[in-house]
């Protein structure tokens, strides 16, 4: 039987998150895959009193809790979305490399979808917003999904221009799946593959493009344009509103409040935002929002502005706060360079400007703030090297943080330079090179190690991990190591991290590793170790049962890899296991009869792989279960009666028989992707298949 069916809602579009790291910052694009960081995550100056206590920028794990409703991209070789041309909706070339320079959303639209009225006004909405600021949004109508955009051209024009003022870039129908796919489809999908596979799923599928042509980021139909809005800030790729930049030097230092408030008074010269009370006869300086004095000298010693709405550069003069030991301006819309002036302020221990619209180099006198202890860069557009300065000076730093940005060059820690009081290094999403610097061993204080989605390289160093007893936090995802003896031995690597009895997340996913995985990862960290992410590799053996020893386990994600084996049942002892997904490998065997004893898991993805047998009976115990995805194997038998799988359904391609009970649509209100098709099943289709309203792919 083979019959297909779709209903006028959402596509369906699966919240799987077991995928590596992925998405770059988003800023730089230069490594395969690149991992987004949602902006809740980012840390934020918090008020106690007087003081800012800042907040630690933990990198969220590829994780379902942290990332719902992202498909995490792969980047594709050689080509950008600058190298198309397409046909307007006029039917004239347009060169895609106009587009140079600015954010891109790329959306196949669709007229008489049920997406269509929430997409095209909120998507308008978007572009009104940030048009000046960088940034479009591409459409591309396609009549593929439930034959929703049958008009013609100047039809699909009217409606969209009329009826939601879109005033974005409109373009010709094209085909997004199959024979006929216009080229910047196939592009968009080989950089960014789904979850469910390269196929754009249903109407309104939103890919995320930076600056560079290069994708970031890909979106599931159900994900709204307004989900997207804070990603785009934190990406920081969007170009900054241009303003006048203020020039020269800073004068000298003030030394006394009279000069302090001259210095508050050009900074707020350059921007704009909530500094409404800032100059007021009516506020003293100290009152000022935003600013902290000393209660003795009436001097300031901080300048606390996360999240201000402020706009604009910032201004060399800040330089002239020479009691300042607290800058916060992170959250913000600042755009320039960061000015090298601050490293005259020899008081500074704090230094936030995260997530910003910050450009240029990374100025070599931050080297001389050598009371400095917390430093955040991360999410800007900050590009070249990092100055080997601030890693030798400032060796009471204790926060590091310049991820997502285009950075290069190598991680610039050598001797004698030490950083003993680290505690976090967070490089993640750059386009950083080299080896991992032995220097790194003598970081013995770490707890977040963050180093993924960059081109590192080099054999992984186990001696180095084994130093780092306090490690909480170890991401290497998407680089370029090797493992041991040729990249054939991965038990040096996981006998180093016995010593990291508080390890909750360890991801290593599209590393570049290669051996099998020893039996001894069942004593890494087993009463902690949370989230284990080792996709992608080259891996290969049986997975070993000692897993199991994995007391804490939640998330456990192997797929793509060459694993060979049944798969063990004590994989599944871990009582917390919520994500299992061994797609992509070449197991064999039957599913482990035990699975329904796991009774917590909310996702299992077996796909790919060439397993036998029938479903066991005890899936219907799974009462968490979201994500059920098996297709591609070789199962046989009749489908269970009751799944309790109420988001995505995936049996496609296995030898399935008898017919589809009736009992499969009792869950369908809550169905979102629903697969059965590929089978040997007969029989009629249950009557009650009409009744799953909220259904919104089916393919049976």
């Amino acid at each position: 039987m083979a019959s297909t069916t779709t209903t006028t809602a959402a596509a369906a579009a699966a919240r799987f998150t077991c995928l590596a790291p992925a998405t770059r910052p988003a800023s730089a694009s230069a490594s395969a895959g690149r991992f987004l960081l949602p902006a809740q995550h980012w840390g934020a100056a918090t008020t106690h009193g007087s003081a800012a206590v800042p907040v630690p920028i933990v990198a969220a794990a590829p994780s379902r809790r942290w990332a719902p409703g992202v498909a995490y991209a792969t980047a594709a070789t050689g080509k950008s979305v600058h190298d198309f041309t397409v046909k307007d909706i006029d039917g004239k070339d347009v060169a895609l490399s106009k587009f140079k320079g600015r954010a891109l959303l790329i959306v196949n639209v669709a007229s008489q979808c049920g997406l269509t009225t929430a997409n095209y006004t909120e998507l308008s909405h978007l572009y009104e917003k940030y048009k000046t600021q960088g940034f479009e949004i591409l459409a591309f109508p396609c009549n593929q999904f439930g034959a929703q955009e049958p008009g013609s051209n100047p039809q699909i024009k009217q409606f969209a221009c009329t009826r939601f003022k879109a005033e974005f870039p409109i373009f010709d129908k094209v085909d997004v799946n199959g024979p006929n796919t216009a080229p910047i489809y196939k592009f968009l999908k080989s950089s960014a593959g789904g979850f469910l596979g390269d196929l754009v799923k249903w109407n309104f599928e939103k890919f995320l493009v930076d600056k560079t042509g290069k994708v970031v980021e890909r979106y599931p139909p159900t994900t709204s344009p307004f989900q997207i809005e804070g990603v785009l800030r934190f990406l920081a790729i969007l170009t900054a509103i241009a303003v006048v930049a203020i020039s020269g030097h800073a004068p000298p230092a003030a030394s006394t409040a009279a000069g302090d408030r001259a210095a508050l008074l050009s900074f707020s010269s350059g921007v704009h935002g909530n500094l409404s009370d800032w100059g007021s006869p009516a506020a003293a300086m100290c009152n000022w929002t935003g600013v902290r004095c000393d209660n003795h000298s009436g001097r300031v010693t901080g300048l606390l502005l996360s999240n201000s709405n402020l706009a604009g550069v910032i201004s060399p003069a800040i330089a002239n706060l020479s009691m300042l030991e607290k800058l916060y301006l992170d959250g913000n819309h600042l755009a320039g360079g960061v000015p090298p002036e601050l490293g005259a302020l020899s008081r500074l221990r704090e230094l936030s400007l995260h997530y910003n619209l910050l450009g240029g180099q990374i100025p070599e006198a931050l080297g001389r703030l050598t009371s400095v202890t917390y430093l955040t860069l991360d999410g800007n557009g900050l590009a070249g090297d990092i100055p080997e300065a601030i890693f030798c000076n400032c060796s009471g730093l204790t926060f590091i943080g310049m991820s997502g940005n285009s950075l290069t060059g190598d991680i610039p820690l050598r001797p004698p330079c030490r950083l003993p009081a680290l505690r976090q290094l967070s490089l993640f999403g750059n386009a950083l090179s080299g080896v991992l610097p032995p220097a790194l061993s003598n970081c013995t204080a770490l707890r977040w190690l963050l180093l993924q989605d960059n081109s590192l390289s080099g054999e992984l160093p186990p001696e180095m991990f084994g130093s780092m007893p306090s490690l909480v936090f170890l991401y290497l995802s998407h680089n370029h190591f090797s493992s041991s003896d040729g990249n054939t031995n991965l038990e040096p690597f996981f006998s180093s991290l016995v010593n990291c009895t508080g390890l909750l997340e360890l991801g290593v996913a599209s590393a570049g590793v290669g051996g099998e995985i020893p039996a001894i990862i069942g004593n890494v960290s087993s009463a902690n170790l949370s989230s284990l992410f080792l996709s992608g590799n080259r891996i290969a053996g049986k997975i070993p049962p000692a897993i199991g020893n994995l007391h804490n386990l939640t998330e456990l994600c192997l797929f793509g890899n060459m694993l060979e084996g049944p798969i063990p049942p004590e994989i599944l002892r871990p009582p917390r296991l919520a994500l299992l997904d061994l797609s992509k490998n070449r197991i064999v065997g039957e599913i482990p009869r035990s699975v329904g004893e796991s009774r917590l898991l909310e996702t299992i993805n077996l796909s790919q792989n060439k397993l036998k047998g029938t479903l066991p009976e005890s899936l219907s115990n799974l009462t968490q279960l979201e994500h059920l995805v098996l297709h591609h194997n070789m199962l046989s038998g009749t489908i269970p009666p009751v799944l309790n799988c109420n988001l995505m359904l995936d049996l496609s391609y296995n030898k399935l028989t008898d017919q589809i009970p009736s009992e499969i649509t009792v869950l369908g209100n809550f169905h979102v992707y629903l697969n059965l098709s590929n089978n040997l099943l007969d029989g009629h289709v249950p009557l009650q298949i009409g009744n799953m309203e909220m259904t919104q792919a089916l393919d049976l």
